[in-house]
Order: structure tokens, then sequence, then C-alpha cells
């Protein structure tokens, strides 16, 4: 059972790290996909300005099943995949919109600022100017964590079956086994009986 309990321990760690692991990635490209996108529909206006760009921006959100913001470069939403979000108009955070401007890249589990009611799992890029290379924007791709809880609590009760069903063949073998190996004494403890009555 100590084996079991180290190996489900084991197991769940590595899980929760694959699962996040395998989401962060796939948010990378998402975040790289749109910022390309920006970087070709950019046309010297603001980056929610092109028709085209926004359309396709949105597609990219709803099939990765992630929100989507965009922002100037003080770090104000411009454009959102969720329509109630863009219409408030809100600012990330300053420690964000640092980060993005500072290393072009921003990675994080928050509320950002409280413009979401729950954490969620952050990755953004910002986007450069064809023209001048300068800084036009940011890209905030965003994943609310329920959905990592989701998988990972699959893979779990994946796990936690197969260890109910190995331990369930493990005491039904044991128990065979036992069987067997105390037939030969049970065997002779009658032959003793059997010796003893005469």
């Amino acid at each position: 059972i100590l084996t079991m309990v180290v190996l489900a321990v084991a197991f769940m760690g590595l899980s929760y790290n694959y699962v996040t692991t395998e989401k962060r990635a796939a948010m990378e490209k998402d975040v790289e996909l749109v910022t390309q996108l920006a970087t070709q529909y950019y046309t010297g206006d603001s980056l929610a300005d092109s028709t085209a760009f926004r359309t396709l921006a949105s597609f990219a959100a709803d099939i990765a099943d992630v929100q989507l913001l965009v922002c100037d470069t003080d770090g104000n939403v411009i454009m959102a995949s969720d329509s109630d979000i863009e219409a408030r108009a809100p600012a990330i955070p300053g420690a964000t919109a640092a980060s993005l401007r500072d290393s072009g890249k921003y990675s994080g589990v928050n509320d950002l600022g409280g413009i979401f009611e729950q954490k969620q799992y952050i990755v953004g890029e910002s986007v450069m100017s064809p023209y001048t290379g300068s800084l036009v924007g940011m890209i905030l791709v965003t994943s609310d964590m329920s959905s990592f809880i989701q998988l990972w609590r699959a893979f779990f009760g994946i796990f936690f079956f197969t260890m109910i069903t190995v331990m369930l063949i493990a005491v039904v073998l044991c128990s065979v086994t036992t069987v067997r190996q105390t037939r030969p004494i049970q065997d002779m403890v009658r032959a003793v009986g059997r010796f003893a009555a005469g």
C-alpha cells in the first residue's frame, strides 16, 4: 500500500507537470500566431483598427479555446475576444506590461488585476512594428485554470482506476498463491492428525 501511495503522489506530480507544460506550449504557439497576424496586419494605426486582424484573431481564440487580449503600448486593452472585457476597456497590471515591454514575453498565473474573476494561465508577447521595429502593442492569451484542473483530474482518474484494478488483481493473485503454498503444509497437518489418531 505504501508503494501505491508513493506511486500515486509521484504520478500526480508528474501528470500535473505534463498537463501544464503541454497547455503552456499550446498557448505559446497561439500567442505567436496572433502576434504574427498582428505584425502582418499592422498598418501604422491601432492594432484594433484592422477588421481582418480582429476577425482572424477572434477565430484563432475560438479554435484554441482561449481568451485573447490585445493591448496598446501602455497596457490598455483595445481588443478582446470577450466583448464584455473589451467594453470595460481595462488595463493590465503595470508589472505585466513592463515585463512585456522589457523582455517581449510574459508567462504567469493571475487574474490580471481583476480583469478576470478567476485566476487564469497567461502567456503574452509584444508586437513590434514591421516598419520601425518599435513596440506597437501586446498580445495576451489566457486560459481558465479549470481546464487545466479538468485535464489533470482526468489523468488522475485514469491512474486511480488503474491503481485499484492492479491492487485487486494483486490481492487475488496473493490469495491464490498463498492457498497453493500452504496446501502441502495443510496436507502434512492432516497426515499428522491421522497418524496421531492411529
